[in-house]
């Protein structure tokens, strides 16, 4: 459990940083880098019904604003984020 939460608050602190600066570079300190580089891939639980925030396609493929948020982050600290609905 302190692993998913560790998880999510990067994320959090990512997506907040993000959006609170024009700049997309993102400055993680070295205790961010090591869990990322510890957990390089993480799943993103969501139920079914979020629209806008995230929407599985009928292909089984996702979009949505958690979605951009994700591929954001994804480019700019190379964690690989997968999600899963309505489990």
């Amino acid at each position: 459990m302190k692993k998913l939460i560790k998880i999510f608050t990067i994320f959090f602190f990512v997506t907040t940083y993000m959006y609170a600066h024009e700049s997309n570079t993102i400055k993680l300190t070295q205790k961010e880098k090591t869990v990322i580089k510890e957990n390089p891939e993480i799943t993103l639980g969501s139920g079914i019904s979020f629209e806008p925030y995230i929407i599985k396609k009928e292909n089984g493929s996702f979009t949505g604003y958690d979605k951009d948020i994700a591929d954001l982050i994804e480019k700019e600290t190379g964690l690989k984020i997968n999600f899963e609905v309505g489990k």
